[in-house]
């Protein structure tokens, strides 16, 4: 049991600097792949280093505090992946495996206040974070798969924005067949996304719709009584004006009384 908590607890701590060593990937890459000086792609070339030993110093520290480390290897095989492929000493082809490490930014999903409940209320941030992820990894990818053009990272960016919104100016158009999968995976993720919204606005309308509260019993209850005493009010001004008519009538039947005289004549 003990063991249990001690590798959560290294886990738990070991959280926020594997995400910051991910984040790192991405000005490696720039750097890196950049036509400035040799400084500066020295300088990419050492965050690559420093984000992959992060990578490698989480791997040893889990599979010592684990109780089984085959087990939780088996758990866990991305982050052996990530260590054992994205060695900095491979071949310059195989840089673009680097990009691994973006994965573990899909920790952030967890740490983010009120994300379960936002997905299962329809909301759109998952989806919105998922898509914004898998444009930087295209953005980043596609110099890396498609050597031949010359491509920067600034360029990835632009295309990886266009496929994803299925615009495709067909400016930079990938040639390899890396390059098509990358495309397919981008341009999936952006139908997806516009398919997710279009279904949960649909979905939170109809909720809406079904859900609209009806109106309370004690309103009810109230209308019903004003509707009462107005009837009752109606009925004691028809009563009195009934009242009024007989004595009018009864009135002009006393003895006696008839048609007023013509003016000018005079009884005898």
């Amino acid at each position: 049991m003990r063991s249990h908590e001690r590798a959560e607890r290294v886990q738990k701590r070991l959280e926020m600097p594997l995400i910051v060593a991910a984040l790192l990937v991405v000005p490696a890459t720039i750097l890196i792949n950049s036509d400035g000086s040799e400084g500066l792609r020295a300088l990419g070339g050492a965050l690559n280093w420093l984000s992959w030993l992060a990578f490698a110093v989480e791997l040893v520290a889990m599979l010592v505090v684990v109780p089984d480390p085959r087990s939780w290897a088996r758990e866990h095989p991305l982050r052996v992946v990530i260590v054992i492929a994205t060695v900095p000493l491979l071949p310059a082809a195989l840089g673009w495996l680097r990009l691994l490490r973006l994965f573990r930014l899909l920790a952030l999903l967890r740490l983010l206040p009120g994300i379960r409940s936002a997905v299962k209320g329809g909301g759109i941030r998952y989806p919105a974070l998922l898509a914004l992820f898998v444009v930087v990894l295209g953005g980043l990818a596609l110099p890396l798969v498609e050597p031949r053009q010359n491509l920067g990272a600034g360029d990835g960016m632009w295309w990886s924005m266009q496929t994803v919104t299925t615009v495709g100016y067909g400016d930079i158009v990938p040639r390899t067949d890396a390059g098509r999968l990358l495309g397919v995976l981008v341009m999936v993720t952006g139908i997806a996304l516009v398919g997710y919204v279009t279904a949960s606005g649909a979905d939170r309308l109809v909720t809406n719709a079904q859900e609209a509260p009806e109106p309370a019993d004690d309103v009810a209850r109230e209308i019903a009584d004003r509707l009462d005493l107005l009837g009752g009010q109606l009925d004691t001004i028809g009563e009195q004006m009934e009242a009024i008519e007989h004595r009018l009538d009864a009135g002009d039947d006393r003895p006696g009384r008839g048609p007023p005289s013509p003016p000018g004549t005079h009884s005898s």
